[in-house]
């Protein structure tokens, strides 16, 4: 199976989030913060990075319909499955053909307990061991598994971003990652704004 997964990265606050805002499906944008716009930014460009990795992959224009409860989907496209993440200055979404999940973790300082969890005192390796479980889970759609994978083991793919960045993909087959540039999906985004004025 093809997989393909996308991560961008950003510093600061978004200064225009419209265009990204109509990307957003509705049932999604309900769900937003309506007193904290500054919350808004991760979930704008994980789903802007969807409609577009889905437009330039699959020629979805517009972006199909998507249920946003449970595990997310294309209503319309079962064999078309997409999984999102997003942490404080990085999203990442993932595309494929069959179950995907995908986790992205920027450098934070763990507990001494969740160190012991992962199994670890390390805390890059738990860092790494922490973003395949979570994309093992999300790919399943439960709970992780009890057994937490080494990093690198099983059907986790770990990619090191820069600034100290861990993205994990739980799918079958190969994982290939691209990098977007912010400034790519904002054009996208401001095109396909511009097409629905016409």
């Amino acid at each position: 199976m093809d997989t393909t997964v996308y991560s961008l990265r950003w510093t600061g606050e978004l200064a225009d989030r419209e265009a990204l805002l109509a990307l957003l499906p509705a049932a999604r944008r309900e769900r937003l913060p309506e007193d904290r716009p500054e919350r808004w930014d991760q979930p704008l460009l994980a789903w802007g990075l969807l409609a577009w990795a889905a437009a330039v992959r699959w020629g979805m224009v517009p972006l199909p319909a998507v249920a946003v409860q449970g595990r997310p989907r294309f209503l319309d496209w079962p064999d078309r499955q997409f999984n999102l993440s997003h942490t404080a200055g990085a999203v990442a979404c993932v595309l494929g053909e069959g179950p995907v999940g995908v986790d992205i973790e920027g450098p934070r300082p763990l507990s001494p307990r969740l160190l012991k969890l992962l199994g670890t005192a390390d805390g890059e390796e738990a860092l790494a061991r922490w973003v395949c479980r979570e994309a093992a889970a999300k790919r399943l759609g439960g709970p992780g598994s009890l057994r937490v994978p080494a990093a690198g083991e099983g059907d986790c793919r770990l990619f090191r971003l820069e600034g100290g960045y861990w993205l994990a993909v739980s799918a079958e087959g190969p994982v290939r990652h691209e990098t977007v540039a912010l400034d790519a999906l904002l054009a996208f985004a401001e095109r396909r704004a511009a097409e629905r004025l016409r």
